[in-house]
């Protein structure tokens, strides 16, 4: 879980803190499908999809996770919102 870019983390999260990349939580660009050359790709947006920080926080954990975490550790004020979410109990998102 991080504020930082989610492209940034996942290369390397697995190796220094044992976190596979399908489980890094981090902000992100808008990204477009496109065709190029009769070949799928997709490219980057100049504009955000998602900003993982104060009240982005849950909102990434469950949109990308699906459970409210049983611990969560924070060394910002942007993480208050996350430790809140992790303290509310088993509960997932509401209806």
């Amino acid at each position: 879980m991080s504020g930082g870019g989610i492209d940034f983390m996942r290369p390397w999260s697995e190796k220094v803190y044992g976190i596979p990349p399908e489980q890094v939580v981090g902000s992100s660009g808008k990204l477009n499908f496109e065709m190029r050359d009769s070949k799928p790709v997709l490219m980057k947006l100049p504009d955000l999809n998602f900003v993982d920080d104060k009240v982005g926080k849950p909102v990434g954990i469950q949109m990308h996770i699906g459970l409210r975490p049983i611990a969560a550790f924070g060394n910002s004020d942007g993480d208050l919102q996350m430790l809140e979410w992790a303290r509310g109990g088993a509960a997932s998102a509401s209806p």
